[in-house]
């Protein structure tokens, strides 16, 4: 994702792009982050991340159900230059539900005790 600082149009519209590629550019790192530090990880790292990871894809289908059914029509409403955008970003959510579905069948289905670097690259797509 890149930032927008340089199209045109109002700073709210680009503000909040921008903000949505900052988070997003933050998560990609924590999990490269992670990656890295699977060799030296404490033993129960498995355990607290298979608990860290329901918790999130919790939170993460209420986020982008709260986006898609309200602040995106919302958006779309008061800037409809956005709208093409907006649309695409559901379609987005829409392949990352689809990826979350598959990660909470993987955690679920991966045992207590299993290594949890094979654990993280099975369920790897990057």
């Amino acid at each position: 994702m890149t930032r927008h600082d340089e199209l045109p149009g109002p700073a709210a519209e680009r503000g909040l792009g921008d903000f949505l590629v900052e988070a997003h550019d933050w998560l990609r790192a924590e999990l490269l982050a992670l990656r890295e530090r699977l060799d030296t990880a404490p033993p129960d790292l498995g355990a607290q991340l298979r608990a860290h990871c329901r918790a999130f894809c919790a939170g993460l289908v209420e986020h982008h159900t709260g986006e898609d059914r309200g602040a995106f029509p919302a958006l779309a409403a008061h800037f409809p230059a956005l709208a093409p955008v907006l649309a695409e970003l559901t379609e987005q959510h829409r392949e990352v539900d689809r990826l979350r579905a598959e990660i909470e069948v993987l955690v679920g289905n991966t045992r207590p005790d299993a290594p949890i670097r094979r654990t993280f690259e099975c369920g790897s797509t990057a």
